[in-house]
């Protein structure tokens, strides 16, 4: 790849950013991204390259992955999903992969690809009929998008059973996801035993979070059948290749989380 100067924000503008990635970070970046180009950079307060361009996205996650580690931005997402995928690197990481991988091959894609788009589709239905008896349809667009892709996890992931938790879950995914972010944004960054109020809200949304899940988990246990296509009894019955070995619980309780 060429080497070229990146652009960003100045000092002053980086400043002013700040209350914008508090408020909506994935509009403060996209209005990076269209001012600089495919990779621009911020440093609030340390050094971000967000890139946008296709190209270079792949040879990060794909040609090239070996060369980029997880940075510490991941840090306060591992109180959040423990040492999944997403957050695990080295061993652990190679591991959980080759048990999991094999779950999320072609036709299993094509069948989460369909119950997306009949759900969406649901969606855009109930919107036509209520424009039906309308002359204007508002919509909270972050709460009816957490409410679709809850509706696709609760069939593909889950098996469809995820009934009164889904709220729950959503109002938690709510409070930790918006955390991680500040967490990043801090100027000094508190340790996550802490008690301030931030660390205390994060603590109680995880714990409801990690119950919920390990309701799930459990549900699906005493009910597994060889037969079941839900990614859950998959990841149940998933095991390693080289070792023969499943997920172990906290494994599992991490790889759920992460999906």
């Amino acid at each position: 790849m060429s080497t070229q100067k990146t652009l960003g924000p100045n000092f002053f503008q980086n400043l002013a950013l700040i209350p914008k990635l508090y408020e909506h970070y994935p509009r403060a970046f996209a209005s990076l991204s269209k001012k600089y180009g495919g990779v621009s950079q911020m440093k609030i307060p340390f050094r971000a390259l967000i890139v946008n361009n296709p190209r270079m996205i792949h040879y990060i996650l794909k040609k090239n992955a070996k060369n980029y580690a997880k940075s510490n931005l991941y840090a306060p997402l591992r109180p959040i999903l423990g040492n999944g995928l997403v957050t695990s690197e080295g061993e652990t990481w190679r591991k959980n992969r080759r048990i999991i991988a094999p779950e999320f091959h072609e036709k299993a894609i094509e069948g989460f690809v369909s119950v997306m788009a009949r759900y969406t589709q649901e969606l855009i239905d109930r919107w036509e009929n209520e424009l039906k008896t309308k002359n204007a349809l508002q919509v909270d667009i972050a709460d009816t998008m957490m409410e679709l892709t809850l509706n696709v996890v609760s069939e593909v992931f889950f098996g469809d059973q995820l009934g009164s938790h889904s709220k729950k879950i959503a109002d938690s995914l709510y409070v930790l996801l918006d955390a991680s972010v500040k967490k990043n944004l801090e100027f000094i960054p508190t340790p996550p035993s802490w008690p301030t109020p931030l660390n205390i809200k994060v603590r109680k949304a995880a714990k409801v979070l990690d119950q919920l899940v390990i309701e799930l988990i459990q549900h699906r246990r005493s009910n597994l059948q060889a037969s079941a296509t839900d990614v859950l009894s998959r990841l149940l019955l998933a095991r390693d290749k080289e070792t023969g070995e499943g997920l172990s619980e906290q494994q599992l309780l991490d790889e759920v989380k992460t999906l």
